[in-house]
């Protein structure tokens, strides 16, 4: 590919290149067609999803070992996107009514500064691990953040704060539910683009050119 960019422009198409290592079955076995262990990946695109496939083949990958793949796993990583529809579908149900924008209140609940200095964390975790090119520890963290602190901890927390229409709380999920979609865009970019079009506080561009967040508050 470098010999031919430099022979049909001139220029070099690329200065640097991520190899991984080889895609074996969820059993560790090289993929052949003779073992019938092979996935065809347009078949698990179209059962569960493009997103959930691209994101089982950067799970758990870790430099110089294979990366496993099998039926099993990326039908996780397609609960998993699942599972960020249903918060998109959370904040759309408890957003006010008649309001295109909600302004950050003046007062904050602990709960709320607690999630926003831990998704500032999340953040600079995301920028760190993509700029050495560890994709499987970026994707790590922003699964269990979105899974386990977002879903199970910090919503069951403000439920009740969001039946009382709290500013606070809607301020909150909103802010930190729209910088996920943007950590998770690089690798989910179909749906974190699909659910970002239609957030109730509606965007001025596409998250594909948006600008990556830095730090929110």
């Amino acid at each position: 590919m470098i010999m031919l960019g430099l022979y049909r422009t001139g220029e070099i198409p690329f200065k640097v290149a991520h190899m991984h290592c080889r895609v074996v079955d969820n059993k560790g076995q090289k993929m052949s067609k003779s073992k019938e262990n092979v996935i065809n990946p347009l078949e698990m695109i179209e059962r569960y999803g493009a997103d959930a496939l691209r994101l089982a083949l950067v799970f758990g990958a870790s430099p110089g070992s294979d990366i496993a793949v099998g039926d099993d796993k990326i039908r996780a990583m397609r609960n998993f996107t699942n599972k960020l529809w249903n918060i998109n579908r959370f904040l759309h149900f408890n957003w006010p009514q008649k309001t295109e924008k909600v302004n950050r209140p003046i007062d904050l609940a602990s709960a709320d500064t607690k999630i926003i200095n831990e998704t500032n964390l999340l953040i600079k975790k995301t920028a760190a691990s993509l700029a050495s090119y560890r994709f499987d520890l970026a994707i790590d963290a922003l699964y269990h953040f979105v899974w386990h602190r977002l879903a199970d901890v910090y919503l069951e927390e403000i439920k009740s704060r969001l039946r009382e229409n709290d500013p606070a709380a809607i301020y909150t999920f909103n802010l930190v539910v729209k910088t996920c979609l943007q950590l998770l865009h690089p690798f989910a970019p179909f749906i974190t683009e699909e659910l970002w079009q239609n957030l109730p506080e509606k965007p001025d561009q596409p998250l594909a050119v948006s600008l990556w967040p830095e730090k929110i508050s």
